[in-house]
């Protein structure tokens, strides 16, 4: 049987999502608007919405999500993002991560890049 995971890239203007299976191969990929001046809420709805359309009716087991700043779980702020200085206040993070129905891990977008390098170079890449 396989698994399924979700990553997401939040970025200041559009929110992307890939589904992924156990060996890294993209299966589906979609992209919207991320839409922070409209506010946490809808920023949390985009990204909600996008999981399930790019899931579809694969049933998924984690959420990854790559972020501009630097997530600080205490303070539940992403520190380092000022472009889109939403982001920089308490609460979107929390607010997903209690919508969602698996676990959510919180990376900086830069070391997600760095991690797919170290996986594409020393097992392969994957479409």
């Amino acid at each position: 049987m396989s698994r399924f995971a979700i990553g997401v890239d939040l970025g200041g203007t559009k929110v992307e999502a890939c589904l992924v299976d156990e060996t890294r191969k993209i299966l589906a990929r979609k992209r919207r608007p991320s839409e922070p001046g409209l506010g946490r809420e809808r920023v949390v709805q985009n990204i909600l919405g996008l999981i399930a359309e790019t899931a579809g009716a694969v049933r998924y087991e984690a959420v990854g999500l790559g972020t501009p700043g630097t997530y600080h779980a205490q303070d539940d702020i992403m520190y380092g993002a000022p472009h889109t200085p939403l982001y920089e206040k308490p609460g979107l993070v929390s607010l997903l991560r209690s919508r969602l129905q698996v676990p959510l891990i919180v990376e900086n977008d830069a070391n997600c890049l760095a991690l797919a390098e170290f996986f594409a170079q020393c097992f392969g890449k994957h479409s």
